[in-house]
């Protein structure tokens, strides 16, 4: 990769970049966050619960290749391979998914079924450096948990700031959950809603005769 757009990478995503051979490099820097209906990693809780959100997890990284035809400023028909590296590092929460589970409807007080599962499951609360940023009750079998500041925050520093301060959207970011259920017998997969910062570097490489 070309060396001013190399150094201009941020460090996590200077790994996945082309080390040589390639041409008409760019890269473009912005946030992604975990679509809603996502799959995303659970882990099972039951009665008083802290969830921590991982600040070292690697990043992810995604990668595609198409076969493209084109001509150059001289009229030469060329064959070449673009490429698209999407690299997503994790840096904090805006929220939390929280799906209750191994239930009995009859044996759970207060149950009621419109729109989905409805019962007193418990509180959660979505914390920043131990301070509750917002709490609030469970009410549903299968419930998700936003912190709307948190993503107007992260919008408008990133707006502000411009894509390439990316690094510090860390700063807006959630990093615990804590709650309590309150049946004993019913436990809940809780599953992290995830702010990332998002590097998309795109390159031609295989550049050949037709």
């Amino acid at each position: 990769m070309a060396e001013q757009i190399y150094n201009s990478l941020p460090t996590w995503a200077k790994p996945y970049a082309p080390t040589g051979g390639a041409i008409e490099e760019s890269f473009n820097l912005g946030i992604k966050l975990t679509a809603l209906n996502e799959a995303v990693p659970i882990q099972t809780v039951n009665g008083s619960f802290t969830v921590g959100f991982d600040s070292n997890k690697p990043p992810t990284v995604s990668r595609s290749a198409t076969v493209i035809y084109y001509s150059n400023p001289q009229d030469v028909k060329l064959k070449a391979t673009a490429n698209t590296v999407i690299i997503n590092k994790p840096v904090g929460i805006y929220g939390v998914s929280i799906v209750a589970k191994s239930y009995k409807k009859d044996e759970v007080q207060y149950m009621r079924q419109f729109p989905t599962d409805s019962f007193p499951l418990g509180i959660v609360s979505l914390d920043k450096a131990g301070k509750s940023v917002k709490s609030q009750k469970l009410q549903y079998g299968k419930q998700l948990v936003i912190a709307s500041e948190i993503l107007q925050a992260v919008t408008t520093a990133s707006y502000l700031s411009g894509s390439q301060n990316a690094d510090n959207l860390a700063g807006f970011t959630l990093d615990t959950v804590n709650g309590r259920l309150y049946y004993p017998d019913i436990p809940a997969d809780i599953g992290l809603l995830t702010i990332f910062q998002s590097c998309i570097l795109s390159f031609i490489t295989d550049v050949a005769w037709r």
